[in-house]
């Protein structure tokens, strides 16, 4: 075993040989670190040089072994090896540790770990590995620099652009007529029910996702007589207690327009009123936010598969493509949609121009809450690179859209 000696690189301590880290030690070394950790060697300097005074009291004594103790809190490691990466050289000769800080005009900046000075290399003149390395971490930054933009852009909007601003965007219709849905189902002779729909035009029920949460204040007849709606039959939600999906493309029993959206208000049969002297209240719609588009490539192999997504996941999204079917050429593709449903705003096959692939023998979406199933029916088997997109929002908000009306007119058929 060595023995004690005054020098202050390293001294044995029971059976563990310590290393010291000397303050001229420190000082000589200082260009090796960065200016944001180099004081870790410092503080591992007076440690243990307080360490290793001469000192015979059980006081000193006690204070050594706590600064032996803090030795584990002082030492420098992990937080360097973090800092950078090695970047190696076209002919290998040369080497670098350093952080990667953007590629610009086919230069690669890149600040070196040693020093902390920024330096310039030419792209061509680092491996290909490195190569491809700096295009994917400049791809990256710029996805970042790009979402984060996007996000104050909306935000800045979203200051500039109040509800009041987005209610007079919309202009709001009013009609009444009877149902096209008589009595379906029902094997009494009653008489047609009255609809009244209420439709808002303009941008914020353009990019409405959801509409729903109706509530009425006023709705009588031309005589006074409070008038009281029923829930409708053919739909699984309530529009009064709940918020719907916008479904501007399969939508049977309800349409919306192209540059609205419609809410439909159902009477009971027994009420055949021939006008509607007020209706007054609100409905409320989920608008604006962020639209992301998700494309899954090469569709056919995804069959009986679980689409792999980090994008859908963070959205909260599961997509199962089930195995297709093929019934004297009427081929069709089924996709199992759970999760936060009511974000998808378009789910469509097309090709790699995003154009939608026309379904010949229909279209249709079933299910509620949180599962949903998109069908559709091909003429032929789509081709193997066939991609499906799934545009998805987030971020909307909920505006409340009052309305009011009188002396609504029902039609003799609707």
């Amino acid at each position: 075993m060595a023995k004690a000696t005054k020098h202050r690189d390293h001294y044995w301590f029971g059976h563990y040989q310590i290393l010291l880290f000397s303050e001229s030690y420190t000082l000589s070394h200082r260009k090796r670190f960065s200016n944001r950790y180099h004081e870790f060697s410092v503080y591992r300097a007076i440690v243990l040089s307080y360490l290793f005074q001469e000192s015979n009291s059980m006081k000193n004594f006690c204070l050594r072994l706590i600064a032996f103790a803090a030795l584990s809190f002082v030492l420098p490691g992990s937080a360097n090896s973090a800092f950078g990466q090695e970047w190696t050289s076209a002919n290998g000769k040369f080497k670098v540790e350093a952080k990667f800080i953007q590629l610009d005009n086919g230069e690669v900046e890149l600040e070196r770990k040693s020093n902390g000075k920024v330096i310039k290399v030419a792209l061509s003149k680092l491996s290909d590995d490195d190569q491809k390395r700096a295009r994917k971490l400049q791809e990256a930054a710029d996805k970042k620099k790009m979402e984060m933009a996007e996000k104050k852009k909306m935000e800045m909007a979203g200051k500039k652009m109040g509800k009041s601003d987005l209610l007079e965007q919309l202009e709001l219709k009013c009609e009444a007529g009877f149902s096209e849905m008589s009595n379906f189902g029902s094997d009494k002779d009653e008489q047609t029910p009255i609809v009244i729909k209420v439709t808002a035009i303009g941008k914020p029920a353009v990019d409405a996702t959801q509409y729903g949460k109706l509530k009425l204040e006023s709705f009588a007849d031309s005589e006074g007589k409070a008038l009281k709606p029923e829930k409708d039959k053919f739909s699984m939600d309530d529009i009064s207690k709940t918020m719907v999906k916008v479904d501007r493309e399969s939508s049977f029993f309800s349409s919306h327009p192209d540059d609205g959206v419609t809410i439909e208000i159902n009477l009971p049969a027994k009420d055949q009123p021939e006008s509607i002297s007020k209706l007054s209240g609100t409905f409320s719609l989920m608008t604006g936010g962020t639209r992301t588009m998700e494309a899954i490539q090469e569709l056919p192999s995804q069959y009986g598969k679980r689409v792999k997504s980090a994008a859908l996941q963070k959205a909260g999204l599961k997509i199962k493509v089930e195995k297709p079917e093929n019934d004297n050429g009427n081929f069709g593709v089924s996709f199992m949609v759970s999760g936060k449903t009511k974000t998808i705003n378009r789910l469509y096959v097309g090709d790699s121009n995003k154009e939608k692939f026309e379904s010949e023998n229909g279209f249709s979406t079933s299910g509620f809450n949180k599962q949903m199933n998109y069908s559709f029916f091909f003429s032929e088997e789509i081709p193997e690179d066939a991609i499906l997109y799934v545009e998805v929002v987030s971020g909307a908000s909920v505006l409340e859209v009052p309305f009011e009306f009188s002396d609504i007119e029902v039609s003799d058929s609707k």
